[in-house]
């Protein structure tokens, strides 16, 4: 805006000077003998002539300045938008929460894999609470978004809840056995049996679709009374899981049933995170292999 005051002054000035010289230019001509060639134009006044010009440059310049006045200056308007752009991309945004709420089933010898999840979402940077729930309840929990994660799951189940993502490689490999009470029938034919009563739950029956299970169903989910439950001699039989320890319930029967994989699963809003939490749950499975071993007991 500055350029334009400076261009209408020399304007001004300019058409100022020229018109002077001009004057006097007919001035001349006037005090000239006859046969001169220059005229002076009866119809310019050339004092009314000058202040014309001298207005007009004038009204020029008033006219920039409230023009300036009333609208800003596009040339240095600062984008706040703009400024903070690069803060913004410098910060990594966390779609965590500071706090991450972490479900857990209570299982026997479940400790060193629920420390495992815990150790990474604290490397990770947050605060971790735990929360222990009944089976099919921390599962729905996550699909809902209502906890951040779950500790550990049986792969085949998970895949059947909505918003829920498998974190590889799988955090325990276990075996699916029955229990039964000491000095009694303990094989696959129990099963079978319509006479005979098995505790079990969901996540177990659903290893076992292509068994023919004809024994009476009695379903719980909090699979920590399993053992209780035998023990007191409420039932006979009943669905458990063991991992590479082979840590059998003392004083129990065992038969194996199936090899199965249990996983870390996180809610699909934490997807952004899947990479870092996989690399470390690699690391921290190498580490739990060690652990495992030398606590495994041999029959």
């Amino acid at each position: 805006m500055n350029l334009i005051y400076i261009t209408i002054c020399l304007i001004t000035a300019f058409s100022l000077c020229l018109l002077r010289y001009y004057a006097s230019s007919l001035q001349k001509a006037a005090d000239a003998p006859v046969h001169s060639n220059l005229t002076l134009p009866k119809f310019m006044n050339f004092n009314q002539l000058q202040r014309a010009i001298l207005l007009f440059g004038l009204t020029l310049m008033s006219v920039f300045a409230f023009a300036n006045a009333i609208t800003p200056d596009t040339a240095t308007e600062v984008d706040p938008a703009t400024q903070q752009a690069p803060i913004i991309q410098a910060v990594k945004v966390n779609p965590f929460k500071e706090q991450f709420i972490l479900s857990y089933v209570e299982y026997p010898g479940a400790e060193p894999y629920l420390k495992v999840i815990q150790e990474i979402y604290t490397e990770l940077g947050f605060n971790v609470k735990s929360i222990a729930t009944p089976a099919l309840t921390g599962i729905s929990l996550l699909s809902e978004g209502k906890v951040d994660g779950d500790a550990y799951r049986l792969g085949r189940v998970v895949t059947t809840f909505d918003n829920v993502i498998l974190v590889t490689p799988e955090l325990v490999r276990a075996t699916l056995v029955l229990l039964c009470l000491p000095d009694i029938q303990c094989d696959r034919a129990v099963l079978n049996n319509s006479k005979n009563t098995l505790l079990t739950n969901e996540r177990a029956l659903g290893y076992l679709k292509d068994v023919d299970i004809r024994a009476n169903l009695l379903k719980d989910e909090v699979i920590k009374n399993t053992v209780e439950m035998l023990h007191s001699g409420e039932v006979k039989y009943a669905t458990f899981m063991i991992d590479e320890r082979q840590i059998i319930p003392k004083g129990m029967q065992m038969v194996k049933l199936r090899n199965i994989f249990l996983y870390h699963v996180i809610h699909k809003k934490h997807a952004a995170l899947l990479p870092q939490i996989e690399k470390k749950m690699r690391q921290k499975r190498r580490k739990l292999n060690t652990t495992l071993l030398k606590a495994k007991k041999r029959p």
